[in-house]
């Protein structure tokens, strides 16, 4: 999606993510998570802006 940084699920069943680039691939980004992945169901986005770091690459972050 033209975005980079993380994503992951979280153990309280909600997913977090940090996402850096151009603010149309970021809005982007944040309109798919609205409808999120085939299976998902999802209630609520919340979007909170950070000072913009400069990821490498995006991943999923996987804890557990």
């Amino acid at each position: 999606m033209g975005v980079t940084g993380w994503i992951k699920n979280r153990p309280d069943q909600k997913v977090e993510a940090m996402v850096s680039g151009r603010e149309k691939e970021v809005n982007a980004f944040i309109d798919w998570c609205k409808n999120g992945p085939e299976r998902a169901e999802v209630k609520e986005v919340i979007v909170s802006e950070k000072e913009q770091i400069h990821f490498e690459r995006f991943e999923i972050v996987r804890e557990f």
